[in-house]
């Protein structure tokens, strides 16, 4: 029998009403390649798609040796750890577009909410990460070794900056991996002939997602997203450096999309997105502050 000219295609406009997982599948694509923090650090998907309320994550605590007298047994000594626990929270929102509105562009309507939805929940998601490093670093480094309250406005963001953050990490026994720092701090190290812009790393170099440049053996990211606070009167951004292992994120529920008209009346289709994770700081000791005010001739 020949197809009806009544059949229903999946080439319809309005095909999209019952056929979400395109779109949910697009958003979740839209939400992954726009963060930043995420793959800086450990991602744990033990919980994804799983029952339970939160993730448990065993952290051995360092070892030492010490020296051995001849003819005696080598002691032994005791064996301790720590525990990360990570516990889950929904992010999302919601969007409502009128009728007529999708049956003047359907296609570039879902298209649009599609990418900002996704953007959203990606800086949502960076900020929830950047939040719990903040809180948790075990190490702050004030711009020329200043404290909170002798903070000034001279006390700029420079490259000595970074270099005694590079030291703290490596009096943690941990070794920097990456910068982050305002883009109002960037300038003086932008600056430096001894930052290399990421446009003009070699074909084989791989890029992640935000990264300008490296310095110092550092990947370098400018983010504004990095938060600030009020100390002494100035405007103290924040910026941050990180060693392996600084945080974990463990996804609970993936990003999801859905869509319906919720009444007959409001002539209108409501888009919600959303998606569930935990953030937690894994080692504290991979963390240092590096707090400035902007950066030279900001």
């Amino acid at each position: 029998m020949a197809t009806s000219s009544n059949a229903y295609l999946s080439t319809a406009g309005d095909s999209s009403y019952i056929n979400p997982t395109l779109w949910a599948e697009t958003i979740e694509q839209v939400a992954r390649d726009a963060t930043i923090m995420q793959p800086l650090g450990l991602t744990d998907t033990r919980a994804l798609g799983t029952s339970g309320v939160q993730i448990n994550i065993a952290k051995d605590n360092a070892f030492a040796a010490a020296a051995l007298t001849e003819g005696t047994a080598t002691p032994v000594t005791t064996i301790s750890w720590d525990q990360v626990t990570v516990t889950f929270v929904e992010y999302g929102l919601a969007k409502q577009v009128s009728e007529i509105q999708l049956a003047y562009g359907l296609s570039a309507v879902f298209s649009d909410i599609t990418g900002n939805m996704g953007m959203a929940l990606a800086e949502k998601k960076d900020v929830v990460i950047i939040a719990a490093l903040v809180a948790g670093a075990k190490n702050t480094i004030y711009a020329d070794g200043v404290t909170t309250g002798a903070i000034s406005a001279t006390n700029i963001f420079d490259t000595d900056l970074i270099a005694e953050g590079v030291t703290k990490l490596r009096t943690e026994k941990r070794s920097g991996l990456y910068l982050i720092v305002h883009p109002n701090c960037e300038n003086s190290l932008i600056k430096d002939t001894q930052f290399v812009d990421a446009s003009i790393y070699g074909s084989r170099e791989t890029i992640m997602s935000g990264e300008v440049g490296r310095y110092l053996g550092l990947k370098v990211f400018s983010y504004n997203l990095i938060t600030s606070a009020s100390e002494n009167s100035q405007t103290v951004y924040k910026n941050l450096m990180l060693a392996a292992r600084s945080f974990v994120l463990a996804p609970k529920v993936g990003v999801k999309l859905r869509f319906r008209e919720d009444s007959v009346l409001d002539r209108a289709i409501t888009f919600e997105a959303h998606e569930a994770y935990g953030v937690s700081v894994l080692n504290s000791e991979s963390i240092v502050i590096l707090k400035a005010v902007t950066g030279v001739g900001q």
